[in-house]
């Protein structure tokens, strides 16, 4: 789990005790960090001011970033492929597990980007602070507007057992 001020720990034991490793993270300015995903044998965290961080033996060392704003997830979209996500609406997909990245086609208004999931048959969801929902069924290179009116800041969302989504946001929970 990871956190702010570069706050990054682990457990062992299905977190019944947790032990600090932020001085396995290469982030000497204590950035935030937003997330951390697995895609692989590729573990990537990301945070703020454009941190991207892949774990590399024991340590986690810096990748070249796809934006240069803040970013405030990942998601494992294949064994391989990854989906970061984050400030004023970008996305970006990588076919490498972070080595390189492309810009991810998103018909959002620019909101900010505040969680992605990949769902149980394989399309990967998104949803923003305007309360947009996007889909992609291409592993997250191309999303389309799912058509959801829900108007406020979406803050979670889980796929339920019967794979509709549950959102949570600052006015409550609905299903899209």
């Amino acid at each position: 789990a990871v956190g702010a001020f570069n706050l990054a720990v682990q457990t062992s034991d299905g977190g019944k005790s947790w032990r600090i490793v932020s001085h396995l993270f290469e982030n000497p300015n204590h950035l935030h960090l937003y997330g951390i995903a697995r895609a692989g044998r590729s573990v990537i965290a990301v945070g703020e001011q454009s941190l991207v961080l892949e774990r590399s033996g024991e340590r986690f060392v810096p990748l070249r970033s796809p934006y240069e704003g803040s970013l405030f997830g990942v998601v494992p979209t294949g064994e391989r492929l990854l989906v970061v996500y984050g400030l004023r609406g970008h996305a970006f997909m990588s076919l490498d597990g972070g080595s390189s990245w492309q810009a991810a086609q998103l018909p959002g208004s620019g909101a900010s980007l505040n969680g992605a999931l990949r769902l149980t048959h394989g399309r990967v969801v998104m949803y923003d602070q305007a309360g947009g929902v996007f889909a992609s069924a291409d592993g997250g290179a191309k999303f389309e507007r799912v058509p959801f009116d829900w108007g406020a800041p979406l803050t979670g969302m889980v796929e339920a057992a019967d794979g509709s989504l549950v959102a949570t946001s600052v006015v409550g929970i609905t299903l899209v």
